[in-house]
Protein backbone atom coordinates (compact mmCIF):
# COMPACT_ATOMS: atom_id res chain seq x y z
CA UNK A 1 0.00 0.00 0.00
CA UNK A 2 1.37 3.92 -0.38
CA UNK A 3 1.07 4.16 3.46
CA UNK A 4 3.16 0.57 4.10
CA UNK A 5 5.38 2.64 1.50
CA UNK A 6 5.67 5.49 2.81
CA UNK A 7 6.68 3.55 6.05
CA UNK A 8 9.82 1.84 4.85
CA UNK A 9 10.97 5.43 3.31
CA UNK A 10 10.69 6.71 5.89
CA UNK A 11 12.23 4.15 8.49
CA UNK A 12 14.82 3.23 6.00
CA UNK A 13 17.59 4.88 3.95
CA UNK A 14 15.73 3.89 0.65
CA UNK A 15 15.31 6.52 -1.43
CA UNK A 16 14.60 5.30 -4.96
CA UNK A 17 11.26 4.98 -6.75
CA UNK A 18 8.75 2.41 -6.00
CA UNK A 19 5.82 1.42 -7.38
CA UNK A 20 2.89 -0.12 -5.55
CA UNK A 21 1.57 -3.28 -6.34
CA UNK A 22 -1.80 -3.99 -4.38
CA UNK A 23 -2.65 -7.50 -3.57
CA UNK A 24 -5.81 -9.28 -5.31
CA UNK A 25 -9.00 -10.32 -3.41
CA UNK A 26 -10.92 -12.19 -5.94
CA UNK A 27 -12.55 -14.98 -4.56
CA UNK A 28 -15.50 -16.87 -5.10
CA UNK A 29 -18.69 -15.72 -5.64
CA UNK A 30 -21.42 -16.57 -2.73
CA UNK A 31 -25.18 -16.95 -3.92
CA UNK A 32 -27.63 -16.58 -0.91
CA UNK A 33 -27.82 -12.87 0.63
CA UNK A 34 -29.88 -14.02 3.28
CA UNK A 35 -28.13 -11.31 5.96
CA UNK A 36 -28.29 -14.23 8.62
CA UNK A 37 -25.02 -12.46 10.13
CA UNK A 38 -25.17 -9.05 11.59
CA UNK A 39 -21.25 -8.57 12.30
CA UNK A 40 -18.24 -10.94 11.06
CA UNK A 41 -15.02 -10.93 11.92
CA UNK A 42 -12.00 -13.16 10.04
CA UNK A 43 -8.98 -13.24 11.26
CA UNK A 44 -6.67 -13.36 14.60
CA UNK A 45 -6.30 -11.92 18.03
CA UNK A 46 -3.11 -10.37 17.55
CA UNK A 47 -2.06 -7.24 19.13
CA UNK A 48 -2.63 -5.32 16.39
CA UNK A 49 -6.13 -6.35 15.99
CA UNK A 50 -7.04 -4.62 19.08
CA UNK A 51 -8.39 -7.60 20.86
CA UNK A 52 -9.92 -5.87 23.61
CA UNK A 53 -11.81 -4.25 21.33
CA UNK A 54 -13.05 -6.58 19.31
CA UNK A 55 -14.14 -8.67 22.23
CA UNK A 56 -16.02 -5.59 24.10
CA UNK A 57 -17.61 -4.97 20.42
CA UNK A 58 -18.74 -8.71 19.94
CA UNK A 59 -20.41 -9.61 23.19
CA UNK A 60 -21.96 -5.89 23.14
CA UNK A 61 -23.63 -6.64 19.77
CA UNK A 62 -24.68 -10.33 20.99
CA UNK A 63 -25.98 -9.10 24.28
CA UNK A 64 -28.25 -6.85 21.90
CA UNK A 65 -28.96 -9.96 20.33
CA UNK A 66 -27.26 -9.12 16.73
CA UNK A 67 -25.92 -12.45 15.74
CA UNK A 68 -21.80 -12.16 15.72
CA UNK A 69 -19.78 -14.88 13.81
CA UNK A 70 -15.72 -15.02 13.87
CA UNK A 71 -14.26 -17.07 11.02
CA UNK A 72 -10.49 -17.90 12.03
CA UNK A 73 -8.18 -21.29 11.03
CA UNK A 74 -8.69 -22.52 14.25
CA UNK A 75 -10.79 -21.87 17.50
CA UNK A 76 -10.09 -18.21 19.00
CA UNK A 77 -11.46 -16.90 22.02
CA UNK A 78 -14.49 -14.76 21.01
CA UNK A 79 -18.24 -14.28 22.70
CA UNK A 80 -19.62 -15.62 19.38
CA UNK A 81 -19.73 -18.34 16.90
CA UNK A 82 -16.69 -19.50 15.22
CA UNK A 83 -16.32 -20.99 12.22
CA UNK A 84 -12.70 -22.70 11.63
CA UNK A 85 -10.77 -24.66 8.56
CA UNK A 86 -13.82 -22.84 5.93
CA UNK A 87 -12.88 -23.35 2.17
CA UNK A 88 -12.86 -20.10 -0.31
CA UNK A 89 -16.50 -21.40 -1.46
CA UNK A 90 -17.82 -21.38 2.32
CA UNK A 91 -16.06 -18.25 3.21
CA UNK A 92 -17.80 -16.07 0.55
CA UNK A 93 -20.96 -17.70 1.45
CA UNK A 94 -20.45 -16.22 5.55
CA UNK A 95 -18.96 -12.99 3.50
CA UNK A 96 -22.39 -12.81 1.92
CA UNK A 97 -24.46 -13.97 4.51
CA UNK A 98 -23.26 -10.81 6.32
CA UNK A 99 -24.79 -7.33 6.83
CA UNK A 100 -21.24 -5.34 8.68
CA UNK A 101 -18.14 -7.19 8.26
CA UNK A 102 -15.46 -5.48 12.06
CA UNK A 103 -12.32 -4.35 11.17
CA UNK A 104 -10.46 -3.66 14.44
CA UNK A 105 -7.20 -3.11 13.27
CA UNK A 106 -4.86 -0.34 14.20
CA UNK A 107 -1.95 -0.94 11.62
CA UNK A 108 -2.42 -3.08 8.52
CA UNK A 109 -0.35 -3.77 5.58
CA UNK A 110 -2.66 -4.24 3.26
CA UNK A 111 -5.67 -6.00 5.16
CA UNK A 112 -7.34 -8.11 2.75
CA UNK A 113 -10.12 -9.38 4.69
CA UNK A 114 -12.59 -6.23 4.38
CA UNK A 115 -11.84 -5.83 0.93
CA UNK A 116 -12.99 -9.42 0.78
CA UNK A 117 -16.35 -8.21 2.40
CA UNK A 118 -16.38 -5.51 0.28
CA UNK A 119 -16.42 -8.00 -2.79
CA UNK A 120 -19.37 -10.04 -1.35
CA UNK A 121 -21.44 -6.60 -0.64
CA UNK A 122 -20.35 -6.61 3.24
CA UNK A 123 -19.76 -3.17 4.48
CA UNK A 124 -16.69 -2.95 6.78
CA UNK A 125 -16.43 -1.09 10.06
CA UNK A 126 -13.13 0.37 10.53
CA UNK A 127 -10.59 2.50 12.66
CA UNK A 128 -10.10 5.95 10.94
CA UNK A 129 -6.59 5.09 9.82
CA UNK A 130 -4.31 6.33 6.80
CA UNK A 131 -4.36 2.48 5.21
CA UNK A 132 -8.52 2.50 5.28
CA UNK A 133 -8.85 5.63 3.85
CA UNK A 134 -6.49 4.54 0.93
CA UNK A 135 -7.91 0.87 0.49
CA UNK A 136 -11.49 0.87 1.54
CA UNK A 137 -12.62 3.80 -0.35
CA UNK A 138 -14.63 6.65 0.98
CA UNK A 139 -16.22 6.73 4.98
CA UNK A 140 -19.90 6.69 4.90
CA UNK A 141 -20.06 4.95 1.56
CA UNK A 142 -17.93 2.04 0.72
CA UNK A 143 -17.22 1.40 4.84
CA UNK A 144 -17.87 3.17 7.96
CA UNK A 145 -15.27 4.36 10.58
CA UNK A 146 -16.19 3.57 14.18
CA UNK A 147 -13.37 3.95 17.27
CA UNK A 148 -15.64 2.86 20.10
CA UNK A 149 -17.80 -0.26 20.48
CA UNK A 150 -21.10 2.03 20.85
CA UNK A 151 -20.09 3.04 17.34
CA UNK A 152 -20.23 -0.37 16.06
CA UNK A 153 -23.64 -0.61 17.99
CA UNK A 154 -25.02 2.04 16.39
CA UNK A 155 -24.37 1.32 13.06
CA UNK A 156 -25.55 -2.44 13.62
CA UNK A 157 -28.85 -0.96 14.17
CA UNK A 158 -29.46 0.81 10.30
CA UNK A 159 -30.30 -1.67 7.43
CA UNK A 160 -27.64 -1.77 4.83
CA UNK A 161 -28.46 -0.29 1.77
CA UNK A 162 -28.26 -2.26 -1.41
CA UNK A 163 -26.52 1.14 -3.16
CA UNK A 164 -24.13 0.73 -0.25
CA UNK A 165 -23.59 -3.04 -1.32
CA UNK A 166 -22.81 -2.11 -4.76
CA UNK A 167 -20.56 1.00 -3.31
CA UNK A 168 -18.21 -1.34 -1.23
CA UNK A 169 -18.26 -4.15 -4.05
CA UNK A 170 -17.19 -1.43 -6.63
CA UNK A 171 -14.32 -0.71 -4.54
CA UNK A 172 -13.49 -3.88 -3.98
CA UNK A 173 -13.32 -4.50 -7.69
CA UNK A 174 -10.34 -2.50 -7.88
CA UNK A 175 -8.16 -5.09 -6.85
CA UNK A 176 -7.49 -8.43 -9.12
CA UNK A 177 -5.09 -11.15 -8.42
CA UNK A 178 -4.83 -11.04 -12.35
CA UNK A 179 -3.91 -7.42 -12.39
CA UNK A 180 -1.79 -8.39 -9.61
CA UNK A 181 0.17 -10.49 -11.72
CA UNK A 182 0.56 -9.28 -14.55
CA UNK A 183 2.10 -5.83 -13.63
CA UNK A 184 4.68 -7.79 -10.85
CA UNK A 185 5.24 -10.09 -14.02
CA UNK A 186 5.82 -6.70 -15.84
CA UNK A 187 8.23 -5.74 -12.99
CA UNK A 188 10.18 -8.73 -12.91
CA UNK A 189 10.64 -8.82 -16.57
CA UNK A 190 12.00 -4.75 -17.01
CA UNK A 191 8.77 -3.93 -18.70
CA UNK A 192 7.81 -0.32 -17.91
CA UNK A 193 4.07 0.51 -18.45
Amino acid sequence: SETTKHDLCYRTEFNGEAKVEYQGVDQPSGNNRDSSIDLLYVGSLIERKDPSFLRESIAMASESGFNCVAVNFGEIDLPCKVLSGLSEERLAEVYVSSRYYLHPSLAEGFGRSPVEAQLHGTIPLGRDIEINHEILGEPGKDWYTVSTPNDVQKILNREVSSRHRISASENASKFSWNRTIKELSNILAGINQ
